[in-house]
């Protein structure tokens, strides 16, 4: 009996270390694209500005456009949902929705490679 326990601590440690590694890549990447997101609303605004102090007319309707395309550069790509460890370990159960439109892009997928190897037997045989 004291065979099959005697690894336990280091399996935990190992568990806890690896969940340590991936949380914290997780936030590494989230903050890089946090990161890029609000550089490219910088920009789109800071170019807007320079164009307003040199003194250029922009009309409204250009303006409305770059204040959308900033706000849409800023939208967070998470939501910082909490994952339970049965999501992480049997997965996440996809909506109606989801599964429709990996099916769309899958029938799409197969369309088109169906279409080129037509293509290509009809090439085929022409030569």
């Amino acid at each position: 009996m004291a065979s099959r326990t005697r690894y336990v601590p280091e399996l935990l440690s190992a568990l806890a270390f690896s969940s340590v590694s991936v949380h914290l890549l997780w936030q590494r990447r989230a903050a890089e694209t946090d990161r890029r997101h609000y550089s490219a609303r910088l920009s789109i605004l800071g170019e807007l500005a320079a164009r307003l102090r040199a003194g250029e007319t922009v009309p409204d309707a250009e303006v409305a456009r770059l204040r959308r395309l900033a706000e849409n550069a800023a939208i967070e790509t998470h939501d910082g949902a909490e994952i339970g460890w049965k999501e992480v370990i049997f997965g996440r159960k996809e909506s109606g929705a989801e599964r429709e439109g990996k099916e769309e892009l899958e029938r799409r997928d197969l369309e088109q490679a169906q279409s080129e190897l037509l293509q290509r037997g009809a090439d085929a045989s022409k030569s």
